[in-house]
């Protein structure tokens, strides 16, 4: 699970429907708030589909938007997984006892 969700999360949302949202945007010819769409709206639907209470879905919100930012600057589904697993790791070594 530490290493199975992050790839697959991030490629579904990071890749897929990232690069989905992105063209729909420049579509729409609304190319400039593509990346920034992209970002936002995957976080929301990955904490959405994550919610447990109101303050973890705030957390997944927020690690959603660190990964998109991530997976934009970067350009680069890769470094999203590595940020995604990182976290993972973390929650399961310190915190889910």
């Amino acid at each position: 699970s530490v290493l199975v969700a992050p790839v697959t999360e991030e490629l579904a949302f990071r890749a897929i429907l990232y690069n989905v949202l992105r063209e729909w945007c420049k579509w729409m010819g609304m190319e400039f708030i593509g990346n920034l769409f992209a970002v936002l709206f995957t976080a929301v639907l990955f904490a959405a589909l994550h919610q447990r209470t109101s303050v973890y879905l705030l957390m997944t919100c927020g690690a959603g938007v660190v990964y998109g930012l991530v997976r934009w600057r970067t350009d680069n589904v890769v470094p999203a997984m590595a940020s995604h697993f990182a976290y993972n790791a973390t929650v399961l070594l310190f915190l889910d006892h």
